[in-house]
């Protein structure tokens, strides 16, 4: 019996909102992709293209004879007319311009196809410098198909359209190319694009843009107070160039309805955006879709909308296991820090620190994490980006962020709430230093917070209440090794805990909040519960060379949650130093091992 193949999954794109090249004729390069596609009988793969010398592409034989074929048949061109496509095809910005451009329109503006180069060792940044270009792969997409199954039930008008496009004249259908365009103005529902303006940074979508229109019609503005990048000039290129099917520009920044489209056409276009963005919001939830166990499986952690958690719970509960589980996006959208008594508002930000260039006295500004995650994260609004931070209890956290603190207020989108000035911080983030700070949706700031710990800074309730507080729970089904002996006793990992557990909490009747003191289901590993390596059993075990389990629980036991009862648990413990302790856990044997535990205890181990 087969099955279909199980849920595969995919990383984010990146948005490209950086990129700095530009692509002044975009019908051109749209209909020499659809020519192809449409040529060579829907094609998955395509590699069109032969050098000519080292700065300039062609055709290739078999793809100039398939294409001429195409047209000859579905069109009627002479042969002449077809000469005079081939050089325009040749001239046309597939074949000259560099790959990021050709890559920001063709796979993030309108989803056409995934470019690459026919040598795979080249990098997409490969074409930046020198006017080289190298021949290029088509990796088409299914939006293809969409295209498709318009243009060849009648082909003929719409290749008119195409060529006209490439050759740019006008002796067309203009039906057939409102509907060309029409798909196209579908196709590009899912790109990103983002301006600088007096009041900061703004990233929309086309939603946002047919919004704004539909409720601004004498103009909405693109222009930007920086130089634009990315996809929002493949954006302003095609609007000059009249690619799409509801709006028009004006003075080259200004977006307007297009003339003879009424606002409630664009109004409902607009609202049907919408309802596929949600409704193809889909997060899977289906068994067998990973392969993840149960311990690993900790997706529940980070509710959708938290921006700002702290995990909290004893030592042990798996607190930063479950911050590389929250963190589905991988290393590539994360930075770690660790919090310290001596960590500074200047650490986690931005500090000037003084360098020599020869002899000369130089002042370099040195970006701490939140900068560096906040700029990512500003600068690639498609990716969430995750700034960790562990043990946040251990450095005096409300002085860390400072005035910060207040950018964790955040609204209902995910914004911060309110802004803070902050020159040096605003200079490296937007390249501005009177642009207001404030963190945006897709930062996430998720910390960790072991609640055993003494000699360390409390968090006061205003600073807490800017968090969601989340518990992990100390449960042992998540555990893989919780059914374990220890070393060579006849008592579980998990039997050790509930016992040991259980008498902590009676404990904390008597001393307040010891109930933080219980041992968390991976408070040791599995290979510390077994033998050192250099040793399978106590055969030739040196009692100088302890088991790892004596010195991580028992001490822990003795040093921090009995500290000052050890009476409780130890047997005749008065007199007895650590050292005399572990001493006779270390050499003696199989269950022999717990003698030197109080005797309720060794029967409640043991039975």
């Amino acid at each position: 019996m087969y099955y279909p193949e199980p849920l595969k999954s995919s990383k984010k794109r990146d948005p490209k909102l950086q990129i700095g090249s530009s692509l002044a004729n975009p019908k051109a390069l749209l209909a020499q992709t659809i020519l192809l596609y449409l040529s060579n009988n829907q094609p998955s793969t395509i590699s069109p293209m032969s050098d000519v010398g080292q700065y300039a592409l062609q055709l290739n034989s078999a793809t100039e004879s398939t294409l001429r074929e195409y047209l000859a048949n579905e069109a009627g061109y002479n042969e002449q007319q077809l000469d005079e496509l081939i050089d325009r095809f040749n001239r046309g910005p597939l074949m000259e311009k560099q790959f990021e451009p050709l890559s920001v329109a063709l796979e993030l503006v309108w989803g056409l196809c995934e470019l690459g180069f026919q040598d795979d060792t080249k990098m997409r940044s490969g074409e930046r410098n020198g006017g080289v270009r190298y021949p290029k792969i088509l990796n088409f997409t299914s939006n293809m198909d969409l295209l498709y199954s318009v243009c060849q039930s009648a082909p003929s008008p719409y290749i008119t359209v195409l060529i006209g496009w490439l050759q740019n004249t006008t002796n067309y259908d203009l039906d057939a190319e409102h509907r060309i365009k029409t798909v196209l103005s579908v196709l590009a529902q899912h790109s990103l694009y983002k301006i600088h303006t007096s009041e900061g940074v703004l990233t929309f979508d086309i939603e946002g843009l047919y919004d704004a229109v539909s409720q601004h019609p004498d103009g909405v503005s693109i222009d930007s107070t920086r130089e634009h990048k990315g996809p929002v000039r493949i954006l302003k290129s095609s609007l000059a160039s009249d690619v799409w099917a509801m709006l028009e520009v004006e003075d080259r920044h200004t977006v307007l309805p297009r003339s003879g489209v009424d606002l409630q056409s664009i109004r409902n276009f607009k609202e049907r955006l919408a309802r596929h963005r949600l409704i193809y919001n889909v997060r899977p939830q289906v068994a067998g879709a990973t392969d993840l166990s149960p311990e690993e499986d900790d997706s529940s952690v980070l509710e959708v909308g938290l921006s700002n958690i702290i995990l909290y719970g004893v030592p042990g509960a798996g607190k930063s296991h479950a911050v590389e589980s929250v963190v589905k996006s991988g290393t590539d959208f994360m930075e770690r820090t660790v919090f310290h008594p001596d960590y500074s508002y200047s650490d986690f930000t931005v500090q000037i620190l003084p360098g020599m260039n020869g002899d000369q006295v130089t002042y370099n500004q040195i970006p701490g994490p939140f900068a560096r995650v906040l700029k990512r994260a500003s600068d690639d609004p498609g990716h969430d980006y995750f700034l960790v931070i562990e043990e946040i209890n251990r450095g005096n956290a409300p002085a860390i962020f400072g005035d910060l603190f207040q950018l964790l207020d955040r609204n209902e989108r995910g914004w911060s709430t309110y802004t803070v000035a902050s020159s040096q911080l605003a200079e490296f983030v937007y390249g501005n230093s009177t642009m207001p700070i404030r963190i945006p949706p897709n930062m996430k700031i998720v910390a960790t917070m072991n609640t055993a710990d003494q000699n360390v800074f409390t968090l006061d309730t205003a600073f807490q209440r800017r968090w969601s507080m989340q518990m992990i729970d100390n449960d042992f089904t998540r555990s893989p090794y919780a059914l374990n002996p220890i070393l060579d006793t006849s008592v579980t990992w998990r039997k050790f805990c509930e016992v040991f557990n259980q008498r902590i909490l009676e404990h904390g009747m008597y001393e307040h909040s010891t109930s933080d003191k219980r041992m968390g289901v991976f408070f040791v590993s599995a290979v510390e519960l077994g033998f050192p390596a250099q040793a399978n059993s106590i055969d030739g075990f040196s009692s100088f060379n302890r088991v790892p389990f004596c010195d991580k629980v028992l001490k822990y036991l003795w040093d921090d949650a009995f500290k000052f009862n050890r009476s409780e648990i130890f047997r005749d413990s008065a007199g007895k130093s650590f050292e005399d302790i572990a001493y006779d856990f270390s050499t003696s044997i199989d269950d022999d091992r717990f003698a030197v535990f109080e005797e309720s205890i060794v029967d409640s181990l043991l039975n």
